[in-house]
């Protein structure tokens, strides 16, 4: 490609990277005192530009008409040059033809006349065809020629076609520019018609600002008057809640007070209905009141309900978590309702909450005694005479576990410091009677339960006895005492079971038939009773 064409080019990219930029708009925003300056400045900055940039591409674009122009002539030039040189080329194969012309027309006869007409056809053959050679050599040359004028004109026609491209951008340009002209024009028009309206505002808010001068002094004295007016009615405010609170104090000390006084009263009453009534009463002035829950339900267990029981534990727990008395008496209904992974949750929680209670101790080493954890009970039974030296039942479980690993010094001891503790201990006389018992010391034995007896000593009481009228081989006594007990627990497995041993020693003796099938009878009834219940207890 010829330089100047490739500069055309150039050129052109050139114009249309300038041309193809985006023109600038001006916005009007905030606040209507400035909105003159800025649109005026910016749109007359861009009017500039604009301006900058059609001269710029004018200059471009008449540079390149230029350099077009000269490219035009050397194409008109070299257009002219093949044009001459085809012509030239014509000239020489019309001299070349003539000239063959006269050769054949003057020296055929003469070759002919010299018999050599086969040579001079031979050399007319090869001069034939070297000018068909140079013919055809010159036909390519002018046909190249006629190529390169053709492309030549059709390179003109693209760059003519460019141009007016760029013509009709630079004219885009100049509509953008006018357009961005008139825009400007308007901005300015608006722009003093907000000066105006600013100028008009100033002065409104000149007067208004007076005029709000003297409200805001109006304002200050009344919002004094209205904050002098707040604090006394806040004063007043805080007054009456106060006597609300001290009123509604006063209600609930006045409530708690009598819920306590029936609480106490129902602590103090030995009719146990009368002290569960009392507990209602306290419940409904209180009904958050779980030392009431607590103690109810230790009434409602004694009285055999231990479902009402097991529900009074619950609400305990629930209206105080931390209440490890209830934790503990749930625990000692759940194992009487066999329910044994229930209470040794309950005592560890008891204990967990109160690591010095005794008497959780104590609780659960009777759970481990019922479970076969020996070694386990015997631990807490310490524990709980570590934590209270004087606990009188600690000290009568121990014997009892003691007695029970033959540890028979030990029991002996452990009982022995039980009544010491507590000499109206009914339970530690008769467990100390039957320790007596295994060790064949019927005597003192006998005057150990009587003496439990004496001092209340209820259904277990009356089983030991039996069980020492049955070593000393009086069995009709002892069916009394094992009838006797069962009026103190009528489920009572063991009483069926000793008497019915009873009746069987006394049939054995019996020398009248009929009487020994009475009592075989009654043995086997009894018998057929205790595995009843035992069932029973299994379910």
């Amino acid at each position: 490609m010829k330089p100047r064409y490739t500069l055309a080019v150039l050129m052109l990219i050139g114009c249309l990277s300038i041309t193809g930029q985006p023109s600038k708009t001006v916005s009007i925003q905030g606040q209507p005192q400035t909105i003159s300056t800025q649109v005026t400045t910016n749109q007359q900055e861009t009017i500039l530009q604009l301006q900058a940039q059609n001269e710029a591409i004018q200059k471009q674009l008449e540079k390149m008409e230029k350099e077009i122009e000269l490219y035009r002539g050397d194409v008109r030039t070299k257009v002219a040059e093949l044009d001459n040189a085809q012509e030239r080329w014509l000239n020489k194969l019309a001299i070349i033809m003539g000239l063959i012309g006269v050769i054949l027309g003057i020296g055929a006869p003469y070759f002919i006349n010299k018999d050599n007409r086969k040579r001079l056809e031979n050399r007319f053959s090869e001069m034939r065809d070297d000018l068909k050679d140079l013919v055809k050599a010159a036909t390519e040359q002018a046909d190249a020629a006629t190529n390169q004028a053709n492309n030549a004109k059709e390179s003109l026609i693209l760059i003519q076609s460019q141009i007016n491209t760029v013509r009709e951008q630079l004219k885009s340009a100049t509509e953008q520019s006018r357009e961005a002209t008139t825009q400007a024009v308007k901005a300015e028009t608006v722009s003093n018609f907000i000066q105006t309206q600013v100028n008009n505002i100033t002065e409104q808010v000149s007067s208004a600002t007076v005029q709000a001068m003297i409200a805001t002094e109006q304002t200050k004295q009344a919002k004094l008057a209205v904050e002098e007016i707040e604090n006394l009615k806040q004063q007043v405010s805080k007054i009456q809640e106060k006597i609300n609170a001290d009123t509604a104090a006063a209600e609930k000390a006045a409530k708690e007070a009598k819920a306590s006084q029936l609480f106490t009263e129902a602590f103090n009453e030995k009719d146990t209905s009368k002290a569960i009534e009392l507990y209602n009463q306290a419940i409904d002035i209180k009904p958050d009141f779980s030392e009431a829950y607590n103690n109810r339900g230790l009434l409602r267990k004694n009285m055999n309900d231990e479902e009402g029981a097991l529900q009074d534990y619950n609400k305990a727990i629930e209206l105080n978590p931390n209440f490890a008395d209830a934790y503990n008496n749930r625990g000692v209904l759940r194992k009487n309702m066999n329910d044994n992974k229930g209470a040794l949750q309950d005592y560890n929680k008891a204990i967990e909450l109160n690591p010095n209670d005794a008497d959780a101790y104590n609780y659960r080493g009777n759970l481990r005694v019922k479970l076969n954890d020996n070694k386990g009970a015997l631990q807490d039974y310490n524990k709980a005479i570590e934590l209270n030296p004087n606990y009188a039942m600690a000290y009568n479980n121990r014997g009892v576990l003691r007695k029970n690993m033959n540890d028979e010094e030990g029991a002996l001891q452990d009982f022995n410091k039980a009544i010491e503790l507590n000499p109206n201990y009914a339970d530690a006389y008769n467990n100390r009677a039957d320790f007596y018992l295994k060790m064949n010391d019927l005597d003192n034995a006998l005057a150990d339960v009587n003496h439990s007896i004496d001092l209340g000593g209820g259904y277990v009481s009356f089983i030991t006895k039996g069980e020492i009228y049955i070593a000393m081989e009086k069995y009709s006594d002892a069916i009394e005492l094992f009838t006797q007990a069962l009026s103190y627990n009528e489920k009572g497995k063991e009483s069926f079971e000793y008497r019915a041993k009873c009746y069987r020693k006394l049939a054995e003796t019996e020398p009248d038939e009929e009487k020994k099938k009475e009592l075989i009878a009654k043995a086997e009834a009894d018998e057929q009773k205790a595995e009843s219940l035992k069932k029973e207890s299994e379910a």
